[in-house]
């Protein structure tokens, strides 16, 4: 169920649904052996500047085992493969959605609500899924790897949680009216290679805007007057120019929850938010919630997010 391509963008991939009877022994194998396809177009048109909005989004596959032991309805596998094409048109999913076993590869960007997977998941291929909540249940295991990217605000992994071959995990931005930050919980160990990243730069508080900690960290203006020579603060004080005040200082030192505060003008957010909880944890890579900068002779940056950090199992790497 695939389009063909055109010079001015490619078409998006269609619908399969495919249901058999897993009470036949032969099929559990047969089903192994037969290719699904319904990724989304490719422009490949010859002398054409082409870009990837002008490759089309993914289409769906989904297969369910019917019988005794099978799938819960509507539970099957969800596959969603653009077939090495990476594209920023998207495959949208919406609702609370449970899946069997989900697999998004080669190029898939993905969007939805709320998925939970009772199977390991692995993200790659230049494949990005961004969603509120992801939960991989039955001790199943994630792997972000090959360029792609998880954008996720809560992430529950009963298993492993692994980012290799430049990964990256992040959450949504904060917005002028609703925090965001990542929370992650998972059950067995992390592990980050030295090629990957929990890359929360530039994803906190927007301009003039700091934490309500007495509203669970809802954006509230930072008390001061918005001003280009008015840098965003967090944990240290943001510096200032001309005798402007640059906003309090908020959140614990031994246990922070918010992100950073904003610049007072332009376009300079604070650093995002995490909080990681795992049993082990071998970290070789990077884990950044720096604030965006203004650039030179230009209004005030933003200030660094909030990282909090606990695991209970061993602890390994030479990461940053």
């Amino acid at each position: 169920a695939k389009p063909t391509w055109t010079v001015n963008g490619a078409g998006g991939g269609g619908r399969v649904a495919f249901y058999y009877d897993g009470t036949v022994g032969s099929n559990s194998t047969a089903i192994s052996s037969l290719v699904f396809e319904a990724g989304g177009g490719a422009n490949t048109a010859t002398g054409a500047t082409v870009s990837g909005s002008d490759h089309g989004g993914a289409g769906t596959v989904y297969i369910e085992r019917d019988g005794a032991g099978g799938d819960t309805d509507g539970q099957g596998t969800l596959i969603i493969d653009n077939l090495s094409t990476k594209a920023t048109a998207t495959t949208p999913l919406t609702g609370t959605l449970t899946f069997a076993t989900f697999t998004p590869k080669r190029g898939a960007t993905i969007t939805a609500d709320i998925v939970t997977v009772n199977s390991s998941v692995t993200l790659d291929a230049n494949s990005k899924l961004t969603l509120n909540s992801f939960t991989l249940g039955s001790s199943a295991n994630l792997t972000v790897n090959s360029t792609s990217t998880l954008i996720v605000d809560t992430l529950t992994v009963a298993g492993n949680l692994s980012l290799t071959t430049t990964g990256v995990l992040k959450h949504n931005a904060t917005t002028a009216s609703a925090f965001k930050k990542l929370t992650v919980a998972v059950t067995g160990s992390t592990t980050i290679d030295a090629t990957s990243s929990i890359s929360l730069d530039s994803l906190g508080y927007t301009i003039n805007k700091t934490a309500d900690t007495a509203a669970a960290g809802a954006p509230t203006a930072t008390g001061a007057a918005s001003s280009s020579y008015k840098a965003g603060s967090h944990g240290g004080t943001g510096g200032s120019d001309n005798g402007v005040n640059p906003g309090v200082t908020y959140d614990s030192l031994t246990a922070p929850l918010y992100a950073g505060g904003g610049a007072g003008s332009g376009s300079a957010v604070g650093g995002g938010y995490l909080r990681l909880t795992t049993a082990g944890f071998a970290h070789s890579g990077t884990i950044s919630a720096n604030g965006a900068a203004n650039g030179d002779n230009g209004p005030g940056s933003g200030a660094g997010g909030g990282i909090w950090i606990t695991t209970t199992g061993a602890l390994s790497g030479s990461g940053t």
